[in-house]
């Protein structure tokens, strides 16, 4: 569905009350597919699973002769691929290894080859804990996939290593499943694996491209899509043969701007303003709002020219993070009997632009950059109307459930 360089969503998300966030509470907006496994992104790995299917998903795992997960899908839901099903070590062992199996074309694979071989890639990148950070330094280090998890509540953790060789699975955690803050998959049971690796004598190779199941294909390099007509650069890489449900990159798009380049131009204001065509580089206004935040560089397509008129450039200027259209909210009661605040989120294509806040047209106040408002609404159907200082509108409907 997907090449590994692809750009994945990574934004607060609410699915049917159900709102994943990263260990480190902190979005990018859109990231590379092998960087958000890499860093163990929670929200990506969320969103992809919501696109894939929970109920292909598991039986994929089951494949794998995982016996602990014998519920339905709807018992998992998507909190599955972040570990909301519990499993052995030894399975797990065994499910990594056959992504090694699958790479080799041994028996007893059930990945294609490629894709085996990209997720391996992926994970031979991982940072590895302390002094084994700077591995690729010595001619004698060995090359390992590895990857690592986290209990909640830090009950326990563990870390998996892959090489074309072994598989090595450690655990780390109290026998009484107590947790502690320092019980943690990267610094602890990452440690442990890499001191079993220092003590094999292992030969250092590296699987192998399967290029029988590989085939060439052209990517935009900034997005990793499919190249599209407008990408001003693309890569030739040889991908895994069983991507054919791949999207064509749709964020680079042609606009007319002003010959500085400071505004947008349409055909109300193009003729009177000299201007030319240039290629954009542009995502939606929420994934916008933080990947800028992580790549300063990054610009969108510029404001339309305040003598144009709005008509004819279909932009989505603001946008609602939270709540969604329709959503229907539980705001807890405290031990006072105080119902909690809900906390708007709205974003804006130009983080300096003023914002002005309405709750059922009662003038609530205004933000800047940042764009969160607390309301405490009653019980019932409520509006909320944002408006720029360019008048540019949106309105959200929500509803506020009792207990």
């Amino acid at each position: 569905m997907i090449t590994p360089y692809e750009l994945v969503r990574d934004v607060p998300v609410y699915i049917d009350g159900f709102s994943p966030s990263n260990y480190h509470k902190r979005f990018s907006g859109m990231i590379a597919a092998d960087r958000a496994l890499q860093r163990s992104l929670n929200v990506p790995a969320v969103l992809m699973l919501q696109q894939y299917g929970i109920a292909k998903f598991l039986t994929r795992l089951k494949q794998l002769n995982i016996t602990t997960l014998g519920r339905s899908p709807d018992y998992y839901g998507l909190s599955l691929i972040l570990g909301g099903g519990e499993v052995t070590l030894l399975e797990l062992a065994y499910a990594y290894r056959n992504l090694a199996l699958s790479v080799s074309h041994e028996e007893g694979g059930v990945f294609n080859a490629g894709a085996a071989f990209h997720t391996l890639e992926a994970l031979l990148d991982l940072h590895r804990p302390d002094e084994e950070g700077n591995w690729k330094r010595f001619d004698s280090s060995i090359p390992i996939a590895w990857k690592t998890g986290t209990s909640y509540g830090h009950r326990d953790a563990w870390a998996v290593g892959v090489t074309p060789e072994v598989v090595i699975a450690a655990w780390v955690g109290n026998a009484d499943g107590e947790g502690r803050e320092g019980i943690v998959g990267s610094t602890t049971a990452g440690k442990l694996l890499f001191r079993i690796v220092n003590h094999l004598e292992l030969s250092g190779q590296w699987f192998d491209p399967p290029y029988i199941d590989m085939q060439w294909m052209s990517l935009c390099s900034e997005t990793g899509f499919l190249a599209g007509v407008n990408c001003p650069r693309w890569d030739t890489l040889s991908l895994a043969s069983s991507v054919q449900r791949a999207s064509i990159c749709t964020f680079h798009k042609p606009q007319y701007v002003q010959a500085d380049g400071q505004y947008s131009l349409n055909e109300w204001c193009s003729e009177s303003i000299e201007g030319h065509w240039e290629v954009f580089f542009e995502m939606d206004p929420i994934a916008a709002s933080y990947y800028r935040s992580n790549h300063p560089s990054y610009r969108g397509i510029p404001p339309l020219h305040p003598s144009c008129t709005n008509e004819s450039l279909s932009r989505e200027v603001l946008s609602f993070v939270y709540p969604g259209y329709g959503d229907q909210i539980l705001l807890p009661v405290d031990l006072n009997g105080h119902r909690q605040k809900l906390v708007v989120e709205v974003v804006h294509q130009d983080p300096q632009k003023k914002i002005f806040w309405y709750l059922d047209e009662k003038y609530l106040g205004k933000t800047k950059e940042w764009h969160t408002m607390a309301i405490q609404p009653s019980i019932g159907e409520h509006r909320v109307t944002v408006v720029d200082e360019d008048g540019n509108e949106e309105i959200q409907v929500f509803y506020i459930v009792a207990q």
